[in-house]
Formats: structure tokens, C-alpha cells, sequence
């Protein structure tokens, strides 16, 4: 019946109804009603209502059976009851939640399965949710769930739920005073969310000249100390970018429209971007920031990688912000060829969670303590948002924690990898020996990671002594040709820089781990190689070589702007000067004419006396939207009145695309706009 989305009135009259219909119902007939009534709104294959009893087993009493919840086991239902939260499921094969001996309750093959709980007030002493709702598609279903549908389902659920039979009657509020309840929720809600939509506009118009500018003076920058800090703006710019997103995401996983596109990419690079980020956030509390990233993890896997970047940002982030001074905090990427699973992992030496808390740890809006918002901030989104994001990527998080200790979350990943898949790194015997020279006790966690490249990459490692120094080593002649010693730069005495170019003399390899760009690296002669914090794989394997390799994530790609772009003509709208200057900074370095307007009405009259290639036009702006504009656009082109041209638009609320394609728009940008998706666009519309 509602495959699509019902309406409001709609669904009250739906629920309404079915109110009137329960209380007119014996006891023994109310779940199968309800259970008719539920697949009316989602048309399932199967569906069934599991209800606790007594003995807290659960009775499927359209089947005639009880069922057993095993939480010792992995499966869905022992995720549903243990963190009480809904979860759909669409790609069973590689879900690792999904178990078909315990989660399948047919004799037949599925395709998507949803689990909802329900939780009584009554089942005090029950950590089991009173109710469970299980929804089934078969193999080949011309039909697939939605979250739309899910969220519609708890609402049903909760309208319905004072009407199952063993519930008391003091809890029962009249379906008016429930309906009007929602009603007043529902009309807050909507206005804080166009609140919000306004907010999150007014903060990415700035980022995307803030962004556009850092882009274009990167784009020619040939000192290379000069275009890393910019890399770094950059980065730091995109990160906010992600942060804004993920408050949008809150709001597409309420209404069920989060999406999730699984595509090739190279996860160590994508990993890397996001430890990069966040190092220079835990060096400002003093907090050892250390990576490992397994050289066998596939060079590509077949995820979503956004969504991966999210989910690690929401927990780096919060074991930086619970880890104090002085403490360490290791990211793990480990790889399990016999299973094809990327496990990633988080831990950290911060204040840990109480062990009652940890149930709930995954619940929205739910932190471990009062205490906690009052002390650090945030808002108890963030893991669960992560929970949501793992599980839609076929995966589950889990925490692992101890109060006064630290906590550890980790979340399993199919990489769907192809079988001629080469891993990131094939490590080439290298006939070396490595010294680890002078790490202070409290660089360990450094030095394990380290070591653990070290032995992945077959090496010979030597751990030179505490007090060690490099004259001693020199002088004893406890090396060979060749032998590379890795050292932490900010730990040698000055004495050691002439025993440094001594060794290099020797043709030994040095390689330094620094912070910061120091100018005396320059003054050495020989194979003497920089490494900065965070160390990653790719850069390690890279600096052990020869010669050097280049494999490393931080490619500088230049844009190549076309040749045929040249003596093309845009129009350009926007009522934010500054974009406006950007704007005409880029495409006059396209070597391209352009022509700036800052609203709508000046574009129409702009668009009657010139003809041009391509029209720029952002959405937001006063007196009349760009989509109001573009509607006017394409009817005078369709009535000759002006020359046929393509049309981009830029927006800074992602929700917005339909409407403003529907009006005629060839293609809407989100801002911030980077100089390549730009450059890919023109390359589309112009060539």
C-alpha cells in the first residue's frame, strides 16, 4: 500500500484507524492484526511480531514458536536487543552482522531483513526490548525496504504499541493526545530544521572561497614548504566541511535518506588523510598520535570511503577529546586475508567509559554521564551516527573499555576486494639492517608501530640502547654499508649531527623523523631522508627504498585546464562578493571571459544583451532564487528568446538538488567547490 512515502494524514488516518480496530479485538487476535496492519505499511514477504514472555524467550505466535535470543553469538538479533536500536539490512551476503541460522525465522532465501525493538515501560527488570518486529524480502522481491519505511514503522509502533495485550492500562494515553503530541513535535522539529538548513548554508557560502582561494594558491606553488602548509589549510578546510556534513547526516538518518555508495578507492589514502588531520589536534594536547596500516590491506576495496573518513573522524575525535595530557591514542588498520575484512580500530589511554554505560554507548543523543557535555562538549551523536554508518556498510562497531583505563572501538569492514587484488605494498626483499636509534620511554608507542612496518617489510631490526649515542655506535663499528638507522630527530644531542654525517660517509642510510621542517636537514651530504609524524606505510616503504619511490598519498595533482575552454563565455551569479571574486580569479585563469553579477534579475538582463557559453548561478540569494531564475531561463530558451546555454548551480543545502534540477538546471554543486570538480564540470559542459 505504501511503498512510496505516505503522507501525514495519510498515516494518522492509517494509525487512527487501527486504534479503533485493536480495542475491539480479543487478546489472541491483537498481534495478528497489528502484524497485518504493519505489512500493509512496508508490503514485506514476511513479517512477524516476536513478543517477550515471561520466561524472556520470545513467542512468534503466527508461527507457533518460541524463540531463543543468543547474545554470545554475532547476528542481528543479538545487536538489535544488545544496543536497542533498529537496524535494516539490504546486502545479507556481505553483512557481517547478518547470521541466517539465527536471523532468518523462513525456511527461505532473503534478500533485506529489518529488526525493530520496542520497549515496554512494564519490563523493568528486562534488559530485552518487550516487542520485536522482524521483516523480511525474498531473493528477487520486486520491492526493497527503505529507512523511510523504518521510521514510519517505529512510529506506528509507538501509536500502537499501550494496545498489546498484557499492558497496563494506566499507560495508555488517548490516540488524540498521542496524535497531539506528535503534531506539536513535529511542527518544533520542522522549525528548527529550516533553522538549521539556513545555519549550515551561511557557514559553506564562506568555505567555499575560503577553500577556493587556498586551492588556487596551491595550484603554482612550487616551494614545497609553502605548498604543504597549504595542503595542510586545505585538509583542515575539507575536515570542517565533513563536520558540517555530518550534522546534515543526522538529519538524513531521521528521515531515512543517508546515503551510501560503495566505489573502488585506496583505503591506506583515505585513512592517512584523516590521521593527518588529526595529529596536529592531539600534538596540541601532548598526545602521541600513531598509526598502523597493514601492507596486505588491497590496494583498492570496494566501500563507501566517505563514510569510512566520517565514521574514523567521529572516533579519533572523541578519543583525543577523553584522552588527557601526556597520553596516546593508536589507529589500526588490519587486514584478514582468509575472510577479506578490514578491521579498523581506535584506542586510547583516556578516562574510559563505566561499565553501565556501555550499553547505551551507541544510543542518539546519549553520553555516559551528565557530567560528560558539561566537562567536554558535544552533543552523544557522533558514535551514533558511526553505528548507523558501519552497519549500512555491511559492518559492525563495537567498544571495548575499562573506566580509568581507556577505551577501544573497533568496527569490521568486507573489502570486497577483487581476487587479482594487489595488496598496498608487495615488499621487495630488502637486504638491509635497521637501527631504531634513541627512542625515549615515552615514544614507545611510536617505536611499536614502526617496528611492526618494520617486521611486515621482512627487515632486520637492531634496537640501539637508551643512552646510546651515535659516537658509541660509530667508534664500535656495530654497522655495515648500507645499514639504515632511523632516528628521532628531536632526540639527539648536538654532538650527534657530526656522527649523522659520518655515518652517511660510511654510505649508511639515515633516515630523520621530525615535526616540523627544519632548515640544518639541508646541510648533509649522503642518503639522508625526512619522515614527519604521523608515520604511515606508503612513506615508510617509500624512504627504506634505493631510490626513492614515490607512493605516497600526497600526490600534488595539477589541474590541467583545457585549451578548448579558451574564449568561452560565463555568466556568473552570486550574492556573496567574495565567491564572486574567486570565481572570476579561477575562470580568468581558465583563460576564459567572465561576467559577474550579484542577483538573480541582473542575470536576466545580462543574459538578453550577451550571448554566453555557460551560466554560474547560486541558489540562495535575495529577491529570487536561482531556481526561480533558472525556470524563467529555460522558458525563454524555449521560446527562442535567448541562445541555448548549460546551466550549473551552487548550493549550500544538499536537499535542495531535486528541486533545483527539476527547474532546469544541468548540474548542482554543494559548496564548497574544489578547483577539480569545477574544472570537471566546464570539461563536461564545454568541450
Amino acid at each position: 500500500m505504501y511503498q512510496k512515502k505516505p503522507s501525514l494524514i495519510q498515516f494518522k488516518e492509517f494509525l487512527f484507524n487501527t486504534v479503533e480496530n485493536v480495542q475491539t479485538l480479543n487478546q489472541e487476535e491483537i498481534i495478528p492484526y497489528i502484524e497485518k496492519q504493519l505489512n500493509i505499511l512496508i508490503e514485506a514477504d514476511f513479517l512477524y511480531i516476536l513478543s517477550l514472555d515471561e520466561s524472556q524467550n520470545y513467542v512468534i505466535s503466527s508461527l507457533n514458536k518460541t524463540f531463543s535470543p543468543d547474545l554470545k553469538s554475532e547476528h542481528l538479533f543479538s545487536e538489535v536487543i544488545s544496543k536497542k536500536q533498529p537496524l535494516l539490512l539490504k546486502d545479507l551476503k556481505h553483512s557481517l552482522l547478518y547470521n541466517d541460522k539465527y536471523d532468518n525465522l523462513t525456511s527461505e532465501a532473503i534478500e533485506e531483513v529489518l529488526l525493530i525493538p520496542v520497549k515496554m515501560q512494564q519490563t523493568k527488570n528486562s534488559d530485552f526490548p518487550s516487542i520485536l518486529v522482524w521483516a523480511a524480502l525474498k531473493k528477487g522481491s520486486e520491492y526493497n525496504f527503505s529507512q523511510k519505511q523504518t521510521l514510519y514503522l517505529i512510529k506506528f509502533l509507538e501509536g500502537v504499541k499501550p494496545y498489546f495485550p498484557n499492558v497496563n492500562n494506566s499507560q495508555k494515553l488517548t490516540l488524540e493526545q498521542c496524535l497531539d503530541n506528535s503534531e506539536s513535535l513535529e511542527r518544533l522539529l520542522e522549525r528548527n530544521k529550516q533553522y538549521f538548513h539556513s545555519i549550515i548554508h551561511d557557514v559553506r557560502t564562506p568555505m567555499n572561497a575560503l577553500i577556493g582561494f587556498l586551492d588556487l594558491l596551491a595550484l603554482n606553488e612550487t616551494d614545497m614548504v609553502k605548498k604543504d602548509y597549504l595542503n595542510s589549510a586545505l585538509k583542515s578546510g575539507e575536515h570542517m566541511v565533513r563536520l558540517i556534513n555530518d550534522a546534515l547526516d543526522v538529519a538524513k538518518i531521521e528521515s531515512g535518506e543517508l546515503p551510501i555508495e560503495k566505489k573502488p578507492f585506496d583505503l591506506h589514502d583515505a585513512l592517512a588523510d584523516t590521521v593527518k588531520i588529526f595529529y596536529e589536534t592531539a600534538k596540541k594536547k601532548n598526545i602521541l598520535l600513531s598509526a598502523y596500516i597493514d601492507p596486505r590491506i588491497p590496494a583498492e576495496i570496494m566501500s563507501d570511503q566517505y563514510r569510512i573518513k566520517q565514521v574514523l573522524s567521529n572516533l579519533l575525535s572523541n578519543a583525543i577529546k577523553f584522552t588527557p595530557e601526556d597520553g596516546s591514542v593508536l589507529i589500526e588498520a588490519i587486514y584478514n586475508t582468509k575472510r577479506d575484512i578490514v578491521t579498523i580500530a581506535v584506542t586510547d589511554t583516556g578516562i574510559g567509559i563505566k561499565k553501565e554505560a556501555l550499553n547505551d554507548i551507541f544510543v542518539a543523543y546519549r553520553q555516559e554521564s551528565a557530567s560528560t557535555e558539561k566537562d567536554y562538549g558535544g552533543t552523544g551523536l557522533g558514535l551514533n551516527i558511526s553505528y548507523q554508518i558501519v552497519s549500512l556498510l555491511g559492518g559492525r562497531l563495537e567498544v571495548d573499555s575499562k573506566e580509568g583505563e581507556g577505551s577501544r572501538f573497533s568496527f569490521d569492514l568486507p573489502a570486497l576486494s577483487s581476487k587479482k587484488a594487489k595488496p598496498i605494498i608487495s615488499p621487495q626483499k630488502i637486504d638491509k639492517r635497521v637501527h631504531l636509534y634513541r627512542w625515549k620511554k615515552r615514544k614507545d608507542v611510536r617505536a611499536k608501530a614502526i617496528i611492526q612496518y618494520l617486521e611486515s617489510f621482512g627487515l632486520d631490526i637492531v634496537l640501539e640502547g637508551q643512552q646510546k649515542t651515535l659516537q658509541e655506535t660509530y667508534k664500535k663499528g656495530n654497522y655495515k654499508e648500507n645499514d639504515i638507522f632511523i632516528i628521532e630527530k628531536s632526540y639527539i644531542d648536538e654532538d650527534d649531527y657530526e656522527y649523522t654525517q659520518l655515518l652517511l660517509d660510511k654510505k649508511c642510510q639515515v633516515i630523520w623523523i621530525e615535526d616540523i621542517f627544519d632548515i640544518t636537514f639541508n646541510y648533509f651530504k649522503g642518503d639522508i631522508r625526512k619522515l614527519s609524524y604521523p608515520i604511515l606505510t606508503k612513506g615508510l616503504y617509500s624512504a627504506l627504498q634505493p631510490k626513492k619511490i614515490d607512493i605516497s598519498q600526497n600526490k600534488n595533482k595539477k589541474v590541467g585546464f583545457k585549451k578548448s575552454f579558451k574564449e568561452k563565455k560565463i555568466l556568473v551569479v552570486d550574492d556573496n562578493r567574495i565567491n564572486l571574486k574567486f570565481m572570476d580569479a579561477l575562470i580568468s585563469k581558465m583563460n576564459m571571459k567572465v561576467r559577474l553579477v550579484d542577483d538573480a534579475e541582473s542575470a536576466l538582463e545580462k543574459l538578453s544583451e550577451e550571448v554566453f557559453d555557460l551560466l554560474i548561478i547560486d541558489e540562495n540569494m535575495p529577491k529570487m532564487l536561482g531556481s526561480e531564475a533558472i525556470v524563467i531561463i529555460r522558458e525563454k530558451i524555449k521560446n527562442k528568446e535567448l541562445d541555448s546555454l548549460a546551466i550549473i548551480s551552487l548550493s549550500g543545502d544538499s536537499h535542495h538538488q531535486d528541486r533545483i534540477k527539476k527547474a532546469g538546471a544541468d548540474e548542482v554543486l554543494t559548496k564548497p567547490v574544489s578547483i577539480d570538480q569545477l574544472n570537471s564540470v566546464l570539461e563536461k559542459y564545454l568541450s
